[in-house]
C-alpha cells in the first residue's frame, strides 16, 4: 500500500511540474516575440534616426512578422509571403537611400526574413 501511495504522489508531483513548465514556455515565447521586434527597431535606430511615431509603426510591423512566423506548421511558401509583405512595407515606409544603407550594412535581409 505504501508503494502505491508513493507512486501516486510521485506521479502527481511530476504532472504538476510538467504543466508549470509548459505555461512558463508560453509566456517566454510571447516575450521573445516582443524582444525580437524591439531588437529590429534598435538595429534600424543604430543606422538612422527615426521618429517616435515611425519607431512605433516599425515595432508593430516587426511584432506582426514574428507573431506570424511563430505559428506552428508554417510552410516555406507562407514564410516567403511574409518576407515579401515585410519587404513591401519597409520599402513603402523608408526611402531608397535608407534601404540602400541597410542593404550595404547587411541589415535589410535580416529585417525581412
Amino acid at each position: 500500500m505504501k508503494k502505491a501511495l508513493s507512486i501516486f504522489v510521485l506521479f502527481f508531483a511530476f504532472s504538476l511540474t510538467a504543466n508549470a513548465q509548459a505555461e512558463k514556455a508560453t509566456t517566454q515565447k510571447e516575450l521573445s516575440i516582443e524582444e525580437k521586434a524591439k531588437q529590429n527597431v534598435e538595429s534600424l535606430t543604430a543606422v538612422m534616426d527615426i521618429t517616435n511615431p515611425m519607431s512605433e509603426t516599425l515595432n508593430q510591423l516587426f511584432y506582426r512578422k514574428y507573431k506570424m512566423l511563430s505559428k506552428e506548421n508554417i510552410t516555406v511558401a507562407e514564410k516567403q509571403g511574409i518576407s515579401n509583405e515585410i519587404d513591401a512595407k519597409l520599402r513603402a515606409t523608408l526611402n531608397d537611400e535608407l534601404i540602400q544603407k541597410l542593404i550595404a550594412k547587411g541589415l535589410y535581409k535580416n529585417l525581412i526574413n
